[in-house]
């Protein structure tokens, strides 16, 4: 017994440098995200990525909301985790090439081993770039900006976040030959087509490349100022959301779907909360990242609540996001066959019987059921990384 105790405690201690607070909060996102993905697995594509107040019910249009956090928060904590690394005694011209190194290696995976964690086949029929994707892009370009000062790095990153709505108006048609550029920073959709197959940008680049190069500076106060922290991340919390709250009231700028007063108050409140993600506006940014400086701030001051299984989540996410999305489509695949006598592609855009669909309680349960497995398997990932030395498992 005392053997198993030893092992846990080894797997779970943190290194130098490493914060629990954050491990808890990445922790946090990863749960999230495995409700999220459930319910891409689980029903039919017209319900999966946009907030839809009149259309959907209740349920499933606040399921879908407080997913929105995922992104931001790993997003941010990129930024934030590459900064922290420096204070841990890398040199920033190995944390230049890490980075890049990353990114590339994201990349692959959201094209190849994510893509058949998702449709079980490289038939390739359509191939959208992704959150991966999307991630190790802003890695390379992160690897660029730490060069420049924090209060360029800084500078930049809230031009950037605060102004890229006003080009809401533009489309990829108004760049002619450039439009494909356009559609990777600014525009969600088709990329280019050969054939039957089609590249589709699902994350446009911008704002998340600034919102990773914000943590990477909030990783400066968050290593100087330790003892205040706390109220740091709060008031930077209670600003964002300020700021969200008077932008969404004035109902003028911030995000390209104006909202609006509807037949019943819980509709006019979810008109309000509709804040798009693709691509991110800036009242999606300032809720959601003022929320997460609200939770980092959170469990930077209640240890209790910085529960094992959030924290050994949180130090495997890379892991976690390949493994729990291949549990997902299994689970899916034998409800299928069980609801339905027979296996469905989950390319359900394209073989989707348009009766398919589960219903909210049992897309929670199937999210549990994968969350409750990945906390051993992140267990037995972290004691392996940590007595290898591979350099493959690094990157995961």
């Amino acid at each position: 017994m005392s053997e198993v105790k030893m092992s846990i405690s080894s797997a779970t201690a943190t290194g130098p440098g490493r914060s629990t607070a954050i491990d808890s909060l990445r922790g946090v996102s990863l749960v999230l995200m495995t409700l999220d993905h459930g319910r891409d697995f689980l029903t039919l594509p017209s319900y999966m990525d946009h907030l839809v107040p009149d259309k959907m019910s209740i349920g499933l249009f606040f399921t879908r909301w407080i997913t929105f956090f995922t992104a931001t928060i790993l997003f941010f904590l990129a930024g934030l985790g590459a900064r922290l690394s420096l204070s841990r005694g890398k040199k920033k011209e190995d944390l230049h090439f890490f980075l890049i190194n990353r990114g590339v290696w994201l990349i692959i995976l959201d094209v190849s081993v994510i893509y058949f964690a998702r449709y079980f086949t490289f038939e390739y029929i359509s191939l959208s770039l992704g959150a991966l994707w999307a991630m190790g892009i802003s890695m390379i370009f992160l690897s660029l900006l730490i060069f420049l000062t924090d209060k360029s790095i800084f500078v930049i990153s809230l031009l950037v976040i605060f102004g890229h709505n006003t080009f809401d108006a533009y489309s990829s048609h108004n760049f002619q030959s450039f439009g494909w550029l356009w559609k990777l920073l600014h525009e969600r959709g088709l990329l280019f087509s050969i054939a039957q197959h089609s590249v589709k940008v699902s994350y446009p680049l911008i704002p998340w490349i600034f919102v990773m190069s914000l943590g990477y500076v909030f990783g400066m106060i968050w290593n100087k100022y330790q003892y205040q922290r706390i109220r740091i991340c709060t008031y930077i919390s209670l600003i964002l959301i300020s700021l969200f709250l008077i932008l969404k009231s004035v109902n003028i700028y911030g995000d390209p779907v104006p909202w609006r007063f509807q037949k019943t108050w819980i509709l006019t409140c979810m008109s309000f909360l509709n804040i798009e993600k693709y691509p991110a506006s800036l009242d999606y940014i300032l809720f959601t990242l003022g929320v997460t400086m609200g939770l980092l701030a959170f469990f930077e001051g209640n240890v209790k609540f910085q529960w094992k299984l959030l924290r050994i989540l949180g130090r495997a996410p890379l892991f976690y996001y390949i493994v729990h999305l291949y549990l997902l489509h299994i689970f899916a695949l034998l409800l299928a066959v069980i609801c339905f006598g027979r296996l469905i592609s989950m390319d359900l855009v394209h073989y989707a019987p348009t009766t398919y669909g589960f219903p909210l309680w049992l897309i929670y349960s199937v999210a549990g059921f994968v969350i409750i497995p990945m906390y051993p398997l992140c267990l037995w990932y972290i004691k392996l990384k940590q007595s290898s030395n591979n350099r493959i498992l690094k990157f995961l």
